[in-house]
């Protein structure tokens, strides 16, 4: 698993390339670093076996949004020069690897440099060095911030949440899945967040979503989504800002990224 980029201060004033791999329970740093930013989005690209890159957020206070795409492979960072990308705002999207279309999925993002924030509801695909925008039929409403993630058991791509407009956070279930979006119906749903990380679990064969945010409140419970009935859980920290679950063949790695104690941990 490979992580790059991010920022040490709370004022937001400096970014950092550093780039650096989680494996056998560790974090190792590679080098050469890659180029500096915070808040950008990363998938796992299976049919070319890079790391896709894209966006973020770099200058003064962080609050100049990215466009640009970047490929990480055997410890080289290679810049992509698509002949078209998804805009400014996307950098605040989500992004995820759709293993059975065989393309990174983009969808939504923000952009609050100017005085108004600008929400997003475009959906781009990234394969073979090219993004591509999709036109389906209908789409989730404008957001950022929502977890999203590949989901093996069903063949989709499964996003939660987020933030609107007026700041609005958001409780809706959508799949993705041969260029077109579904809204769903689970029987149940966790209530309205954003930014709450979430990963596949292959074994229990469910979408695993942790922590996130509504504006007000930071959620320390786990949610499962899939076909195997699973009751939520409490996780012994409460989360604001976390940045990934990482799913491994002994566990799901927690990292949190930002909150009172920065600290990693592991769930089983």
């Amino acid at each position: 698993v490979v992580y790059q980029g991010g920022t040490g201060s709370p004022h937001w004033d400096h970014m950092t390339g550093d780039t650096v791999k989680f494996a056998a329970g560790q974090w190792v740093g590679l080098t050469p670093s890659g180029p500096p930013r915070c808040c950008e989005l990363m998938a796992y690209d299976e049919s070319s076996g890079n790391v896709v890159m894209f966006g973020g957020y770099d200058g003064p206070l962080g609050l100049q949004p990215l466009n640009d795409t970047w490929t990480y492979r055997g410890g080289t960072w290679t810049p992509v020069t698509p002949g078209v990308s998804p805009p400014l705002s996307a950098s605040a999207g989500s992004m995820a690897y759709d293993s059975a279309d065989g393309y990174t999925v983009l969808f939504g993002g923000t952009d609050c440099s100017r005085s108004n924030c600008t929400f997003l509801d475009e959906t781009w695909t990234f394969s073979s060095g090219r993004w591509t925008k999709s036109s389906p039929l209908i789409s989730p409403s404008p957001r950022a911030w929502a977890s999203m993630a590949y989901d093996a058991a069903n063949g989709y791509v499964l996003l939660f949440g987020g933030w609107g407009p007026q700041g609005a956070t958001l409780d809706d279930t959508w799949s993705f899945h041969d260029g077109e979006w579904v809204q769903l119906d689970p029987a149940a749903s966790p209530s309205p967040r954003a930014a709450a990380p979430v990963a596949y679990d292959p074994g229990s064969s469910r979408v695993v979503m942790v922590g996130g945010f509504n504006g007000s409140t930071s959620y320390g419970e786990t949610w499962a989504y899939g076909a195997l009935p699973g009751p939520t859980f409490a996780y012994p920290l409460v989360l604001a800002v976390s940045l990934a679950i990482l799913a491994t063949t002994v566990g799901l790695y927690l990292v949190v990224a930002r909150n009172r104690a920065r600290r990693q941990d592991r769930a089983r």
